[in-house]
């Protein structure tokens, strides 16, 4: 039989470690969390942000298509006008104004314009150049719907917080799309 001894050594002269974590251990964990934690309204703030900048670009594609919906109703040219501080509809004298930190600009299509292809000249609006951002309360004219369902064709770049988006206009369709 071996001798058993008070210290659990079994007679063997090895001490055993007993189960469980050192103080080290543990102050190293509580360390992570704690940086975790701390790091978690930063990434919050972000997510949230990008979300709400998402659903800005969702509504204001979702405006881009209403009026050429108006714009068909009326069997009436619809222009969406464009400024520093935010966008009209038509004649509206109502600016809807961009949400904190978006820019955006138009700019038609041309025949060389890849991104949009070839399509006949429909009016001469159509060979305009790109449009240089308006300066602080002027206003540019942006999309044109036509009365007919087709549209002056383009692209609205919006940019926010360093990404750049982009909602084309289809020149024949007048379809409004919003691009990833």
């Amino acid at each position: 039989m071996t001798p058993i001894s008070a210290t659990g050594n079994h007679g063997r002269g090895v001490a055993r470690r007993s189960s469980g974590f050192t103080l080290l251990e543990l102050l190293v964990v509580i360390l992570i969390l704690v940086l975790l934690s701390a790091s978690l309204p930063f990434a919050g703030n972000r997510i949230a942000s990008a979300q709400r900048d998402r659903r800005a670009l969702e509504e204001f594609t979702q405006t881009l298509r209403s009026l050429r919906r108006e714009a068909q109703r009326l069997q009436q040219d619809q222009t969406l006008w464009l400024s520093s501080t935010g966008y009209q509809l038509g004649d509206s004298p109502t600016v809807v104004a961009w949400p904190e930190g978006w820019a955006a600009r138009w700019e038609p299509a041309t025949r060389s314009t890849e991104a949009v292809g070839y399509f006949p000249v429909r009016r001469s609006a159509t060979l305009l150049d790109p449009v240089t951002p308006a300066a602080p309360g002027e206003r540019t004219p942006g999309p044109v719907f036509y009365g007919d369902g087709g549209a002056l064709a383009g692209r609205v770049l919006i940019e926010s917080r360093g990404q750049q988006r982009h909602i084309d206009i289809r020149p024949l369709s007048g379809r409004v799309e919003l691009s990833s």
